[in-house]
């Protein structure tokens, strides 16, 4: 495996495999519990889960617990304050909703994470300085953000956010914005992993990419949409079938000619343009082409490059036989 795939999937992304919950989990679902039984009880594997009514201050945990996970739409509004300092990771998810402020979390923590289905909307401004790696994508969080930690190597940052990014550390090696209208600009010099959600194909080409970019991730604004929609409520066929006439009447193919010349991996997420791509650059490995009828192989030109190209059956949509995923592999 290149290094550079290491990093990717083991280094970037490791915080998953902590947080997740096993069936066997007991979450602590209202204050009662507490009184009731011993909190240890519900410590596993150095995790514990709060869920639906629990709703209180948190400076009792055992000195074993490591992570703190709110699940199944439970609401949190006391204090974070005074947490021990063996907290690594603290995690909104599963619809929680984070009410309070963070601004006094323990110098330990390591992950903070509130993703796409929960809430919260307060000031990211004075978070510890050995926070690694951040997950911003709640579903109202829009609040500057002008002073995060210097040692940040993680960054996730929801649709909702429409404020400048031109303030984030130079530490940052992987960066995600899911705001089509956000300004690439000005980005931190040392981003290798760039994952972006576009709506226009012209103001793509402005953008400064960072200088040391290895691997580019695009995905239609239109698609991300629909993954959305699909994700977060039930969507009428109607709708569907309206959705899929707008979409497929947009087919003008899309020439990419913009790519830094440090890119080694480019994977395109797209629901109904055609993409060809001239100018790759010499330290490209791989492009992946996903979605139906993203790849205009006709019209790109591979001449002085030697390469493989792989046509694999999209699975989302297994009854088409004409919407296939496109790979092309770069050898020397």
């Amino acid at each position: 495996m290149y290094i550079l795939e290491y990093i990717y999937k083991y280094l970037i992304f490791p915080m998953y495999a902590f947080y997740s919950q096993n069936n066997d989990t007991k979450p602590i679902h209202n204050n009662e519990i507490i009184k009731e039984k011993k909190i240890t009880d519900y410590v596993d594997n150095k995790k514990i889960y709060f869920a639906e009514s629990f709703n209180m201050d948190i400076d009792f945990l055992p000195n074993n617990v490591e992570w703190i996970i709110f699940v199944n739409e439970c609401v949190f509004t006391c204090s974070l304050n005074y947490l021990t300092e063996n907290i690594k990771g603290i995690v909104f998810t599963d619809y929680s909703a984070c009410e309070t402020t963070i601004d006094n979390l323990p110098s330990s923590l390591i992950y903070l994470i509130f993703d796409s289905s929960c809430e919260f909307n307060n000031s990211v401004d004075s978070l510890p300085q050995n926070l690694q790696y951040f997950e911003l994508e709640s579903l109202n969080f829009n609040q500057p953000i002008r002073n995060l930690p210097m040692n940040l190597i993680s960054l996730k940052l929801g649709k909702k956010i429409s404020q400048p990014i031109d303030k984030l550390p130079a530490s940052l090696i992987y960066l995600e914005i899911k705001n089509s209208e956000t300004n690439l600009n000005n980005l931190p010099q040392n981003i290798k992993f760039l994952n972006i959600v576009y709506s226009n194909h012209e103001k793509m080409k402005s953008f400064e990419y960072p200088p040391k970019l290895k691997r580019l991730t695009i995905m239609d604004y239109r698609l991300f949409k629909k993954q959305q929609k699909k994700k977060n409520t039930n969507v009428g066929n109607n709708k569907d079938a309206n959705t899929n006439a707008n979409a497929n009447a947009d087919t003008n193919a899309v020439h990419i000619d913009f790519l830094p010349s440090s890119l080694k991996y480019l994977e395109i997420n797209s629901v109904d343009y055609k993409y060809s791509i001239s100018s790759i650059p010499k330290l490209m490995r791989q492009i992946k082409f996903i979605g139906p009828n993203s790849f205009d192989y006709s019209s790109c030109d591979f001449s002085d490059r030697k390469c493989i190209l792989t046509s694999i059956p999209n699975t989302s949509d297994p009854s088409s036989s004409d919407n296939y995923d496109f790979t092309v592999d770069f050898y020397k």
